[in-house]
């Protein structure tokens, strides 16, 4: 017995054979596999199936290269200024592109501020902390303990700094004081 799925188009009904390689794209589409094309040559209705699921296809290989592109760009190369480019789809697509940016944007930025604040400490300016808020949101877990840890850091440097400068300040010899080695003699033990 053969099922037959009614079609609103003037070529007759659709057979389950029909639709095989439909569903043999839509199983590569569900194992992640976004190079399988579909054609579907002679029924309008299947042919624009096949079209529809080819944009579906296309804008996955979109997004798949584009995570790819910017793990290289990020991870490997270093570059922290590198974001997803805009799917050619709407909706769903562009908040995933846009909820990747935005996840990029919030492991990125407090580790820029970091860094700028141990490139002063670098060049010797102790006076800049990381800001532990990102847009009025407090930073929060990971990203909080390293704003603590190089704040804590560079307090610590100045705390030290500060106790440098004024050593040589309560330790300088009055005038006409000089220093003078020890003998070995006045420095033996038994020696009084």
């Amino acid at each position: 017995m053969v099922t037959q799925l009614e079609s609103s188009n003037a070529h007759g009904p659709l057979h389950p054979a029909d639709l095989r390689p439909l569903l043999v794209a839509l199983r590569g589409l569900r194992d992640g596999n976004f190079k399988t094309r579909l054609e579907l040559p002679g029924d309008p209705f299947l042919a624009e199936l096949a079209t529809t699921l080819n944009q579906v296809l296309d804008r996955n290989e979109h997004l798949c290269g584009e995570l790819t592109r910017l793990r290289t760009e990020v991870a490997r190369r270093g570059r922290l200024d590198e974001r997803l480019s805009p799917s050619p789809g709407t909706g769903g697509w562009a908040v995933n592109v846009a909820a990747v940016n935005t996840l990029i944007d919030a492991l990125v930025i407090p580790a820029a501020k970091a860094t700028r604040v141990l490139n002063a400490v670098a060049d010797g300016d102790l006076s800049k902390r990381v800001d532990l808020q990102e847009d009025d949101r407090p930073l929060r877990g990971g990203l909080r303990l390293m704003g603590k840890a190089v704040n804590r850091m560079v307090e610590q440097l100045a705390l030290f700094s500060g106790e440098v400068t004024r050593w040589p300040a309560r330790s300088a010899p009055r005038a006409g004081w000089v220093a003078r080695p020890r003998s070995r003699a006045s420095t033996a033990p038994g020696s009084a």
